[in-house]
């Protein structure tokens, strides 16, 4: 992760304890589809407002993770035969926003606790810290 005057994912890892695999592509598709769209969620997704009106007239407004801001994934899927199979829907999504949010605590050493994690909320909070 690179924290400059946005965040940067540079890569993301998990391993996932899912009991007895059937279907361990299914297992990693679910997991990185649900990393994505935390991240996205952590770092840019937003509902554009106007006081309390949104702005928001399409699609476009609205800000997501796109391609070029994807990071390196890789998931890790751990079998265990003699336990039963266990749900992995959305086991990613909680994890990988604490992680992120985590990350970019200890790099620049303040809690950031608005989302989305972008330059306004990075100032914002590093001004508070030195108050």
């Amino acid at each position: 992760m690179e924290v400059e005057e946005d965040v940067k994912l540079c890569g993301m890892w998990a391993a996932v304890d899912a009991g007895l695999v059937i279907n361990p592509a299914g297992i990693i598709s679910q997991i990185e589809g649900g990393m994505l769209q935390a991240a996205s969620w952590v770092l840019k997704e937003a509902v554009p407002t106007s006081a309390s009106l949104l702005t928001a007239e399409s699609p476009k407004d609205y800000p997501i993770l796109n391609f070029a801001d994807t990071p390196y994934i890789s998931v890790e899927v751990i079998s265990k035969p003699d336990c039963p199979s266990t749900r992995v829907g959305e086991a990613s999504l909680r994890p990988t926003a604490g992680a992120i949010a985590n990350a970019v605590t200890r790099a620049l050493g303040i809690r950031i606790r608005d989302l989305p994690l972008k330059r306004d909320s990075i100032i914002n909070a590093m001004m508070a810290a030195d108050e």
